[in-house]
């Protein structure tokens, strides 16, 4: 029964919407602890991790959750952001409003507009199960959206767990030419011999994706949009009429570690201890294309050459590193101190090639990153230090450099306090200093980019409240003006950030905020709203002969006023762009949804709020937000 239902879940892409085969070409959940039905009582424990557990000596795994806590946002979007800052749908390229610049590790090539919806290596998880186990999710949506995940991981024995996860997004949207298709397949093998020293991790990642580019609307779709005028959207005159972005990638992950020493404590020896050697090796290959078969010369500012209608950029990347831990396999007690630390040396070898069509001169780069580095870890039951290092030596990133640590504190059993530091200078993504294309192209030698972030949380489980501040500052900051290149600045970037999560219970109603206040130093280049928020408040109860759990409920997600960036889809950077100021966002979502012991359903009137305020809908230039839609999901679990 449930390889039949497997079959047909994994159909329902293809039947709604066929057309997305010819087009192409070439639940991260929290859990809230109020939703206390589980799957049902025969439930297996299903537990995951990521590649960091082996570098944790009493590391916990994470249960597999099944609440209905965020359930209703199922976009992938929505596990980094607050609101939806896509195109308009699901599979579309989208921007992050919320400020915080990652070290890169060595060289990166730029292109990250549809990272949300790929499976990375370095990203992988594992799985213990105690029996095979099954989740699939399909949501289907208005405008041919559909979106289907399934999940299945089991054991052999007690030495192996294997499994795939796949991911398939289709969206129409609700603008002529914004069709987007995605489709990512991530398998993985976890070994663990119960008396062997040795253990490994085996990941395998594939995507291909395609996303329609229509360049927004222009001024005369823009006036018919903001007039209501026509209530047929697909109407609205957009810049491009035969444009799109292909999206390929693969990649192959194996981390192997030996057990040197080996000890567990007991009565008479408490230091107890690993002494880990450990190898992880990595290939990826990425390549991003565009294709203009119809170019519209007053949309590019710059267009080389009307004969030329296409460009794609390809990666090749190998990563070998290796490794010596030693973690700590001692008890969790108030007199007991821990030390653990990791030291490593990292090759990164990387090919990179651009080929646009006859007639511009294609561009090939190759390096060997080589760095050096590690951390440190202090702990017991109450204290948390860790340290960490890094440093470029050798190849196209030498001179970078990261340098981080934290300290967390526990001054009682309702609290928590971390405070921390990270700083780190490295090169600029490469697309930021050279890109070869027909609609634009650009050649930069910038300085290295100088970042320093100070943060603090206070953690206070008993209120379900967490509050966090951080400064951020960054040096030799780049950011892509009107014209769309990109520009470095020698004046210092800063950005004051609050947040706030709490949940609040009332009976059966509830309230779970999540708000972040921005304030940039310089607003004239760097545009991001001072406030964006995510209220979700809603109603639940258990009806006990059924066990069925019931929520309905509200999302509202908004933010304020800023001067919205604008779109350059041959690149899939954002850039300053001057032409107009929305007038920041109100949306709500309204929602049922259910869990019937092993299955999760909903229903929402997606921006059910949709022209009942006066926001003119833009967060970004050209592109406003969808209307209102209503989807319907559900998510099934299975045991043997």
């Amino acid at each position: 029964m449930r390889i039949l239902i497997i079959c047909l879940l994994l159909s329902l892409p293809g039947i709604n919407y066929a057309q997305f085969q010819q087009m192409n070409m070439n639940q991260n959940s929290g859990s809230s602890g109020f939703d206390s039905t589980g799957v049902s009582r025969d439930s297996s424990n299903v537990e995951f991790t990521t590649l960091a557990f082996t570098e944790q000596g009493s590391g916990m795994m994470q249960r597999e959750s099944y609440s209905l806590d965020r359930f209703q946002l199922y976009q992938p979007f929505y596990r980094t952001q607050l609101i939806n800052t896509s195109l308009g749908n699901n599979g579309s390229a989208f921007q992050n409003l919320i400020y915080n610049p990652e070290f890169n590790r060595g060289f990166n090539w730029g292109f990250r507009t549809f990272s949300a919806y790929t499976f990375q290596p370095e990203n992988q998880i594992f799985y213990d199960a105690q029996s095979p186990f099954t989740k699939a999710m399909y949501v289907q949506g208005s405008k041919q959206e559909n979106y289907f995940q399934l999940l299945h991981t089991q054991n052999i024995g007690k030495a192996l767990n294997f499994g795939i996860d796949y991911q398939r997004i289709n969206s129409e949207g609700f603008f002529t030419r914004s069709l987007a298709a995605h489709s990512s397949i991530r398998l993985h093998a976890w070994l663990r011999p119960q008396k062997s020293r040795y253990q490994a991790m085996l990941g395998l990642t594939y995507h291909n994706g395609a996303s329609q580019e229509n360049g927004g609307l222009t001024p005369a779709g823009d006036s018919l949009f903001l007039s209501q005028s026509i209530d047929n959207q697909r109407l609205f005159p957009v810049w491009l009429q035969d444009a799109k972005n292909n999206v390929f990638q693969n990649g192959v992950l194996l981390r192997q570690t030996f057990d040197l020493v080996s000890k567990k404590p007991d009565s008479l020896n408490t230091s107890g201890g690993i002494l880990r050697l450990q190898h992880t090796a990595v290939y990826g290959f990425n390549r991003h294309a565009y294709f203009d078969e119809a170019p519209d010369s007053g949309f590019y500012g710059v267009y080389v050459s009307s004969g030329i209608n296409f460009t794609a950029w390809m990666q090749r990347r190998v990563v070998s590193e290796s490794a010596l831990l030693r973690l700590s396999t001692r008890p969790d007690t108030g007199s007991l101190v821990k030390t653990e630390y990791k030291a490593f040396v990292r090759q990164q070898w990387i090919e990179l090639e651009s080929t646009p069509a006859i007639g511009l001169d294609s561009l090939k780069f190759n390096t060997l990153n080589q760095s050096a580095g590690g951390f440190f870890r202090l702990r017991n039951k109450r204290i948390n230090l860790f340290a960490e290092a890094e440093v470029f030596f050798a190849g196209y990133n030498a001179g970078d450099l990261k340098l981080s640590g934290q300290l967390a504190v526990r001054p009682g059993k309702n609290m928590q306090l971390i405070a921390g530091l990270e700083s780190f200078s490295q090169e600029a993504d490469y697309q930021l200093q050279r890109f070869v294309s027909n609609f634009n192209t650009w050649t930069n030698d910038f300085s290295k980019i100088n970042h320093l972030k100070i943060y603090g949380d206070l953690k206070l489980p008993k209120l379900n409240l967490i509050l966090g501040g951080s400064n951020q500052t960054t040096g030799n900051f780049i950011y892509i003006d009107s014209t769309g290149t990109p520009k470095q600045t020698s004046t210092v970037m800063n950005v004051l950030a609050f947040s706030l999560k709490h949940h609040l219970r009332f009976w059966k109603f509830h309230l779970h905020s999540n708000i972040v206040y921005q304030q940039a130093s310089n607003t004239d280049l760097m545009r991001i709203p001072e406030i964006q928020f995510q209220e979700n408040f809603f109603f639940e109860s258990i009806i006990k002969r059924s066990k069925t759990t019931i929520r309905l409920g509200i999302d509202f997600f908004g933010c304020t006023s800023f001067s919205a960036s604008g779109y350059l889809p041959y690149s899939g950077l954002f850039y300053l762009q001057s032409t107009g100021q929305n007038t920041g966002l109100i949306q709500a979502d309204v929602y049922l949804s259910a869990k019937i012991r092993r299955v999760r359903v909903f229903a929402k009137a997606e921006n059910a709020s949709y022209r009942l305020t006066p926001e003119d809908y833009r967060l970004m230039q050209g592109y406003p937000i969808t209307g209102r839609s209503l989807k319907f999901g559900f998510s099934w679990v299975f045991f043997d």
